[in-house]
């Protein structure tokens, strides 16, 4: 009888010890729950489009002024946020969407101090400016958002496509990839984006002893290219990129394509000038893997 109300002191003990490691273990949890955004701003495709594969919709995406970036069909009726540099959104635009993140981008960096001080949360690391950061960004994004199982499977994506894109390269011819603003030019360095996807694609990037200048919010990302320099390189591919208002892309990109300058260059001879729509080189892409397989079929043919 002594034994009793000892053993069940102990029971109610043990069950109180059950009960409170339970608590403990799914605070966490229930705190992240908390902590997982409702209402997204996000203001670059790369970041738009990867939400999008999470199943994650955004309040709105952002829209640059020049840009025509291709969207996933997920994100079809999502309002649009105007963007402009050096800063971005219209602050008053974007509190009236009352976000909770805004998931922005280093071309954006100069409006983020302004956003902070909003008290709206931000982060602007996150847009791939390379092949090599591609997964990290999605793995980050996937996690802020709570989606990390539905993240793994897109890395998982990602890596078996891009291997698939490199595979069997046999020639690395010599590219120009040059940038076209109206009448200017401006190549394209190691560090872009789509430097960088010529280089992944078998490219060799002619760069050598250009200095990188900022430019459409890049720092540092392009230099200025005169018609006798893309002359002295003689490159065996020359791929223009038209970028700037709406309104000027189509004289722009029959400039580009018709460029007297380059008529004496081994690309022009060889009729291997080719003008690509900006989405493909300007902007980091969720499937880089067909990014390259595309620079390898319609450009390098490698």
């Amino acid at each position: 009888m002594l034994h009793r109300p000892t053993a069940r002191r102990s029971r109610r003990a043990t069950a109180l010890v059950a009960l409170t490691l339970t608590a403990t273990a799914l605070a966490p949890a229930a705190a992240d729950a908390a902590k997982t955004p409702k209402r997204i701003v996000a203001f670059s495709p790369f970041i738009a489009n990867t939400l999008a594969t999470l199943n994650v919709k955004p309040v709105a995406v952002g829209s640059p002024i020049g840009g025509s970036y291709k969207l996933s069909s997920k994100l079809r009726g999502v309002p649009r946020l105007t963007l402009s540099h050096p800063k971005g959104a219209n602050l008053e635009d974007l509190i009236t969407l009352k976000p909770d993140l805004v998931l922005s981008s280093p071309n954006w960096r100069q409006g983020t101090k302004d956003i902070k001080a909003r008290k709206i949360t931000v982060i602007d690391g996150w847009d791939p400016q390379r092949l090599a950061t591609v997964v990290p960004d999605v793995e980050k994004i996937a996690k802020r958002v709570g989606k990390v199982s539905a993240g793994a499977k897109l890395v998982k994506k990602i890596r078996a496509d891009v291997k698939k894109a490199k595979k069997g390269i046999t020639a690395h011819p010599r590219v120009l990839l040059v940038l076209g603003v109206g009448n200017s030019t401006s190549a394209f360095m190691p560090s872009t984006w789509g430097g960088d996807m010529i280089k992944q694609a078998g490219g060799e990037l002619l760069t050598d002893g250009l200095k990188g200048q900022s430019l459409a919010g890049a720092s540092g990302g392009f230099a200025p290219l005169s018609d006798e320099e893309v002359l002295a390189r003689n490159p065996d591919v020359i791929i223009a990129v038209p970028h700037g208002a709406p309104s000027s892309i189509a004289q722009t990109t029959k400039n580009l394509a018709n460029r007297a300058g380059w008529k004496n260059t081994t690309a022009a001879r060889n009729g291997r000038v080719y003008v690509s729509d900006p989405d493909t080189l300007l902007q980091a892409s969720v499937d880089p893997g067909a990014v390259i397989a595309k620079i390898r079929r319609e450009y390098l043919k490698n």
